[in-house]
């Protein structure tokens, strides 16, 4: 690192990232980006070492180490808002250090399930709440202001703020018209769905259908791909077909998982960010069995395409492939979607909001 970075003011970045989840490490990288180029040494907390690497960003897993050398802590991470008891002892560590080394706190893009309200969330999260460290932030979900508003911290609505990935990973004109023309002419599926017993003939039956229908499928691990899945939090929930290479997209770094949505016309996802990824560059998006947040964001979004259909959801799944039609309808509703464009563009108020904080709370560290 250079010596100009280490002399710039260290802004900690905290949030859900020490599982390699793909929504929450495109959230740290593009606030610590922001940070960069607003001339400040951004640290995130526990963010995979070799990612950071790659990226060219600090990672510190001790947290006292953390808050004792920063100005401010940007917290960041899809559902903080909701119920995790992943995040239980992240969020007492929080508490804690953030009570030894009161540095003014902003929260950005953060949610809930749509169904926020302090009861729900851990003890910890709430006791970091009541903190008067905490000065503002922005939420993703519009039902979630109401909550910053009962504890008295300003908050602003902007819409989830991956819609601004294309502004931190851009694809220039040329490389997307190749992209395109790489393309197999067959129409070409993203499938990202959790494992459930006694599925396999179901995604056998899908990969038979895609072949019929001369398409072509492709499944994507959200977690990067050099974490053991075997061991806790056990992430090999996802299901990756044959597990061959040709069809499975292993997630190594943002752009990799980019380029190939950008080779798809279609993602059928149970999460989240993944999807809103792929929204974000124009490729619909369609929900099967996905969390609260996720309604949550369809409602507001207009977007029609969520599907809570149960435990025979793959079944179901198999005839909504089979049904091109309708599922041609759907494509062509999130294309046409009036909403997704203006949500775009509103969500780079996070970062907005971030420049705000700083420039109120910076000269008061000096």
């Amino acid at each position: 690192m250079s010596e100009q970075i280490n002399k710039a003011p260290q802004i900690a970045v905290w949030g859900s990232y020490l599982w390699g989840n793909f929504g929450d490490d495109v959230m740290a990288i593009m606030v610590s980006r922001h940070l960069q180029k607003q001339g400040f040494h951004p640290v995130v907390y526990k963010l995979d070492a070799k990612l950071a690497e790659y990226y060219g960003i600090s990672s510190e897993s001790d947290i006292n180490i953390l808050f004792s050398g920063s100005i401010a802590c940007i917290v960041g991470g899809g559902g903080l808002l909701c119920p995790d008891n992943l995040m239980d002892n992240e969020w007492k560590k929080f508490y804690h250090s953030l009570s030894q080394y009161p540095i003014p706190v902003h929260f950005c893009s953060i949610g809930g399930d749509g169904n926020s309200s302090l009861p729900l969330l851990s003890l910890y999260a709430i006791k970091s709440l009541l903190l008067p460290n905490i000065k503002s932030g922005t939420v993703r979900l519009e039902s979630d202001v109401k909550l910053f508003e009962e504890l008295e911290i300003d908050c602003e609505f902007y819409p989830d703020i991956i819609l601004s990935s294309p502004i931190f990973f851009p694809v220039n004109s040329d490389n997307y018209v190749e992209t395109k023309a790489q393309k197999n002419s067959k129409f070409s599926i993203m499938i990202n769905l959790s494992k459930r017993n006694n599925i396999r003939i179901i995604f056998k039956l899908i990969n038979l259908l895609f072949i019929f229908c001369h398409s072509k499928i492709t499944y994507l691990r959200t977690h990067l791909s050099w974490l053991n899945p075997s061991k806790p939090p056990f992430l090999d929930y996802e299901y990756l077909g044959s597990e061959s290479d040709e069809q499975v997209v292993r997630y190594e770094n943002i752009e990799q998982v980019r380029d190939a949505l950008l080779n798809s016309d279609l993602i059928i996802s149970c999460k989240l960010h993944a999807g809103v990824f792929a929204l974000s560059y124009g490729i619909p998006f369609i929900s099967i069995n996905g969390a609260k947040k996720t309604k949550a964001f369809f409602d507001q979004a207009n977007i029609n395409s969520y599907f809570s259909i149960g435990r025979f959801y793959l079944l179901r799944l198999f005839f909504l492939i089979l049904n091109r039609k309708k599922l041609s309808s759907i494509i062509d509703a999130i294309h046409h979607n009036t909403k997704l464009p203006i949500f775009r563009q509103k969500s780079y108020g996070h970062f907005e909001a971030i420049d705000k904080f700083i420039s109120k709370y910076y000269a008061s560290t000096l």
